[in-house]
């Protein structure tokens, strides 16, 4: 989310990053002239305002301003496929998750690469595909362990803390989690592509309460993220929409 509120929305079909209200009224669309084949992923927001997105089209990170200038691009040669990203509130790093390469690539918000986590395999601290990547207010740091249907949890530099999920439809049981938020209160969001829910945990890892209704049709989710007042926004992919969730 941008320091006004708003959601970023990254539209890679369309090329173009956008910003809404909560309430889903349009506000800005960020798109890079001297940028080709941009295909934005997810984003995340700087303190200063700054706006960091992964560009699966270039394999890159572009950081821009709130007002869509371009600052600098950096990782590409470096990143395989990035999807995912979040800023430590804490040291301030920059989180990327390389979907192909099976880790986490840590930069400075300069550019400069400080270290990489994590590799191929299904055994603590290894990943298949994951996707994207939240971190809480002291710095731990949530990955979508998508192929092997958990999350996983490590500390600010990487170093493995614990994990929770397994593959199933079960509470405390995912498929293919993609987005996951965490809130001011330490509990987890998690959106379950397969599952097609949102479902929510202590940030121990037990399960809470899922968020959405069979009703609300959800179908693919995907991104999620989680405002000051606790609401869930969440990437219906299978219905090209928004949805909005109150707790």
């Amino acid at each position: 989310m941008m320091r006004n509120g708003e959601v970023l929305v990254a539209v890679s079909s369309n090329q173009r990053l956008q910003s809404f209200t909560v309430n889903g009224r349009h506000r800005k669309m960020f798109k890079f002239a001297n940028v080709s084949n941009f295909s934005p992923r997810d984003a995340a927001v700087s303190v200063n305002g700054n706006v960091f997105t992964t560009d699966g089209g270039n394999d890159q990170v572009i950081v821009c301003d709130e007002n869509g200038e371009l600052i600098r691009c950096f990782g590409k040669g470096k990143i395989q496929h990035p999807i995912g990203i979040a800023i430590n509130p804490v040291n301030g790093r920059v989180y990327i998750v390389d979907h192909w390469a099976h880790c986490i690539h840590i930069y400075d918000q300069d550019g400069n690469h400080i270290k990489s986590f994590g590799s191929n395999g299904s055994q603590e601290g290894q990943f298949r595909n994951p996707c994207f990547v939240c971190i809480d207010n002291n710095g731990n740091v949530y990955v979508s362990d998508s192929g092997n249907h958990r999350i996983q949890v490590f500390n600010g530099d990487g170093h493995f803390l614990y994990t929770f999920g397994s593959c199933g439809s079960g509470d405390g049981q995912m498929i293919f989690p993609k987005g996951v938020a965490v809130d001011k209160h330490g509990y987890v969001y998690v959106a379950e592509y397969s599952n097609n829910r949102i479902v929510k945990y202590r940030s121990n890892g037990k399960f809470v309460c899922r968020i959405d209704d069979v009703s609300d049709g959800l179908k693919y989710t995907s991104g999620v993220c989680v405002t000051d007042d606790d609401t869930v926004i969440v990437g219906d992919d299978g219905n090209s929409c928004i949805k909005v969730f109150t707790q």
